[in-house]
């Protein structure tokens, strides 16, 4: 497709996992293993693939437009143009492939706010580690101002981890430190 690409699929997936890692590390409010987190977040989008594969004309309309969209937008917008969305498609995989509930659960409800069932913990650590993975990708020049709009549409989840402002401010640094080690890691995956 024009618009996706398996380079940046893994550097987002990558990133993804490793923040919500650390933020299994890091958050005193919930206990969930550090390798079960990053499992959630490695797996988010795992969706895309899929619809990469299968829909790659559809997936560019959706793509297209992403800058301006939040996830939940996104997932509205190839629902409406495909017929499913990648969370959708990504349960079904995480199900085929027998992985732990969690992680399935994680992948359906991580643009899920209102969500509060059991793996609610799972869905708050990876909706926020793809928020901080979607802000600090490709951006040359992490501002202020990004942080206190990121930390602004979020501040309930941030209160239900028990995280402080200068804790999820830290965060995007710490993206942005691994971010090249990933980037190679990211150009091996997609054997670009």
């Amino acid at each position: 497709t024009q618009y996706f690409s398996m380079k940046q699929f893994w550097n987002n997936s990558l990133t993804c996992a490793f923040i919500a890692k650390k933020l299994s590390q890091i958050s005193p409010n919930i206990h969930i293993n550090p390798d079960d987190a990053y499992l959630c977040g490695l797996l988010n989008n795992i969706g895309l693939l899929p619809l990469a594969s299968l829909f790659s004309k559809e997936l560019d309309l959706v793509l297209s437009n992403q800058e301006s969209v939040s996830m939940k937008q996104q997932l509205q917008l190839e629902k409406s143009i495909i017929g499913i969305d990648h969370a959708y498609a990504g349960v079904t995989l995480a199900i085929k492939w027998r992985l732990p509930t969690q992680v399935v659960e994680s992948i359906r409800h991580s643009s899920d706010e209102d969500y509060n069932g059991d793996y609610c913990s799972h869905s708050v650590l990876t909706r926020l580690a793809n928020v901080i993975t979607q802000n600090t990708i490709d951006k040359v020049n992490i501002t202020d101002e990004l942080i206190s709009k990121s930390l602004d549409q979020h501040t309930d989840d941030l209160d239900f981890l028990g995280l402080s402002t200068e804790e999820f401010s830290n965060l995007f640094e710490f993206a942005k430190d691994i971010s090249v080690n990933i980037n190679e890691i990211s150009e091996f995956l997609a054997n670009e």
